[in-house]
C-alpha cells in the first residue's frame, strides 16, 4: 500500500505535472479557438461544456492536495513557480465559483436590475439615470438626477455587507487576513502597489469643466464624456489607422509580417479584441472598423497585448500565462507609442494634431488614471474597515482625488468592477503609472531600438517570475 509520500514522490510528480500542464494547454487552445469562432458566428464547440470540463479537473480535491504537498517540499525554482501558479488559479476558481459567494453577487445584481427610479415624471432604471447624468449639460438637472439614487443606494447596503463578509470569510479559509490580502496575492501585488496610486491626485482638478460652480460627483462622468466627445471630433479612418499601426511597429523594430497574428474585420460595433489561442504561435485579433479616437486607442492597446503574447518563450503552460498587471503595462506602452503627435499626424494626412486636441487627450488620460486610482484606493479599504465607515471613507477618497465640494452619495455600491472584477482598478492604475515611466525611458533611446528593448525586457516574460521582478526598475 502506497504511503502519502510514496504517492507524490518527486520523480512521479514531475511526470504528472508535465502531463497535466499539456492537458491544460490543450483545453485552453480548445476554449479560445471556440471563443474565436463563437465571435465570428461560426460553428464551435460549446464554451460551457469546456468550462465544466476544466472546472471538474481543476477543482479535484486530490489535485490540490498533491500540488500543496509538493509545494511544501524542496523543489527546483521553476517547479516551485509552476506549482504556485496552479495553486493560485485553483484558489481563485474555488472562490469565484463558491455558491454562497455567487448568491451574494446575484443578490446585488437583482437589486440593480430591478431598481426603478422616478425622475422628471418618468420611471427609469439606475443605468438610464447614469447615462442621463453623463449627457446632461445642465448642472442643476444632473444634480437632481444624481440625488434621485439616494434611496436605492440605502436599500442595497445589506446585500453589499453580505458580499464583503462572504469574501472575507473565503479569504480567511485560505489563510489570508482578509479579501484585500487574498486579492493582492492573486495579482502578486502588495501594500506598496498603493503607493504609486496614492501619488496620482496631483492633477485632480485639471479636467473639471465646472468652473466657479465647483466640481462634484455628478460632474465627473459628464466631464469625462465631454472630453471623449471632443477627442472624437477628429475622424480616425479604420483602414488608415491600421496601416499607421503596422508602419509604427516596423519603425520601432517589430516586423508585423513575423507576428503570428491573424486579424478579422469585426465591423464598427465590435471592439478590438486580442485572443491568444496558442501562445506564442497563434494570436488572433478582432479589428474594429469604427472611426473614433476611442476605437483607435483600444486597438493600440490590443496590439500591445498581441506583441507580448507572440514574444513569450516558455515551455510550460503555467509559465506562458501573463499576470494582468504586466500585460496591461504592455498595452499602455503601445498606447503611448501609437498616440504620439507624429504618429497621429499620419492618420490625419500628415498635419499635426492641434495643441488643444493633444491637451484634451492628456486631460482625458489624467481623468481615467485618477478614476482608476480612486476606485483602487477605496477598494483596498472595503474589506478592512467596518462597513458602517465605508461611506465616510468613500467621501474622503473621492474628495482627495477630485476635490468634490459636496459629499458624494455611496455610489461605490454600483461600481461594476467591485461586483465582478475585484481589484481590476488597481491593476489598471498601477500598470498606467509604470507604463508612463517606461515610455519616458524609451524616448531616451533611438526609436528603432524600442521593439528589441520591449521584447527583451518585458514581452518575453510570461509568468516565470512575478511582474514586480520584471518591472523592478520602474516600481521603486
Amino acid at each position: 500500500m502506497n504511503t502519502h509520500s510514496d504517492k507524490y514522490e518527486t520523480i512521479h510528480f514531475q511526470a504528472f505535472l508535465n502531463e497535466f500542464e499539456i492537458q491544460l494547454e490543450e483545453m485552453a487552445v480548445r476554449y479560445k479557438d471556440a471563443l474565436w469562432n463563437y465571435y465570428l458566428r461560426r460553428q464551435a464547440e460549446p464554451l460551457q461544456a469546456i468550462e465544466r470540463e476544466l472546472t471538474g479537473i481543476m477543482l479535484n480535491v486530490e489535485l490540490f492536495d498533491m500540488l500543496d504537498y509538493n509545494f511544501r517540499r524542496p523543489q527546483d525554482e521553476i517547479t516551485m513557480r509552476r506549482i504556485q501558479l496552479l495553486l493560485s488559479e485553483i484558489r481563485k476558481m474555488r472562490v469565484d465559483g463558491n455558491p454562497e459567494h455567487n448568491h451574494c453577487v446575484q443578490a446585488i445584481r437583482e437589486k440593480l436590475n430591478n431598481w426603478m427610479i422616478t425622475f422628471a415624471g418618468k420611471t427609469v432604471t439606475v443605468y438610464q439615470i447614469h447615462q442621463y447624468i453623463s449627457r446632461q449639460p445642465d448642472r442643476g438637472k444632473r444634480r437632481l438626477a444624481y440625488q434621485s439614487m439616494r434611496p436605492g443606494l440605502d436599500d442595497i447596503s445589506d446585500a453589499w455587507q453580505m458580499l464583503i463578509g462572504m469574501r472575507n470569510r473565503l479569504a480567511r479559509d485560505y489563510g489570508y487576513a482578509d479579501f484585500t490580502e487574498y486579492a493582492l496575492s492573486m495579482i502578486e501585488a502588495d501594500e506598496s502597489a498603493l503607493f504609486d496610486v496614492s501619488r496620482l491626485p496631483g492633477e485632480g482638478h485639471t479636467f473639471a469643466h465646472a468652473g466657479n460652480q465647483g466640481f462634484d460627483a455628478f460632474d465627473l462622468s459628464f466631464s469625462i464624456a465631454q472630453l471623449s466627445h471632443e477627442l472624437d471630433q477628429i475622424e480616425f479612418p479604420a483602414d488608415k489607422a491600421q496601416m499607421v499601426i503596422l508602419e509604427s511597429l516596423e519603425r520601432i523594430g517589430l516586423d508585423p509580417a513575423r507576428l503570428p497574428l491573424q486579424t478579422f474585420d469585426a465591423g464598427p460595433d465590435f471592439p478590438a479584441l486580442c485572443i491568444p489561442v496558442a501562445i506564442p504561435s497563434d494570436i488572433k485579433m478582432m479589428i474594429c472598423s469604427g472611426a473614433s479616437f476611442d476605437v483607435y486607442a483600444h486597438q493600440a492597446r490590443e496590439y500591445g497585448r498581441a506583441c507580448h503574447y507572440a514574444s513569450i518563450r516558455e515551455d510550460f503552460y503555467s509559465l506562458k500565462t501573463v499576470n494582468p498587471v504586466l500585460l496591461n503595462v504592455s498595452a499602455e506602452i503601445f498606447y503611448h507609442i501609437l498616440t504620439r503627435n507624429e504618429t497621429l499626424a499620419k492618420i490625419s494626412g500628415d498635419s499635426p494634431f492641434s495643441a488643444d486636441w493633444m491637451r484634451i487627450r492628456q486631460l482625458y488620460d489624467n481623468a481615467q488614471c485618477l478614476l482608476f486610482g480612486c476606485l483602487a484606493e477605496f477598494e483596498m479599504m472595503m474589506y478592512r474597515e467596518p462597513f458602517e465607515r465605508l461611506d465616510e471613507l468613500w467621501d474622503q477618497v473621492c474628495r482627495r482625488y477630485f476635490g468634490f465640494r459636496e459629499p458624494p452619495l455611496s455610489d461605490w455600491k454600483i461600481q461594476e468592477w467591485y461586483i465582478s472584477r475585484p481589484f481590476r482598478a488597481l491593476e489598471m492604475a498601477v500598470s498606467r503609472t509604470i507604463a508612463e515611466r517606461i515610455y519616458k525611458k524609451l524616448c531616451e533611446m533611438p526609436e528603432k531600438l524600442w521593439g528589441s528593448f520591449l521584447t527583451e525586457n518585458i514581452f518575453i516574460h510570461g509568468n516565470r517570475v512575478s511582474w514586480k521582478s520584471v518591472l523592478s526598475d520602474w516600481t521603486d
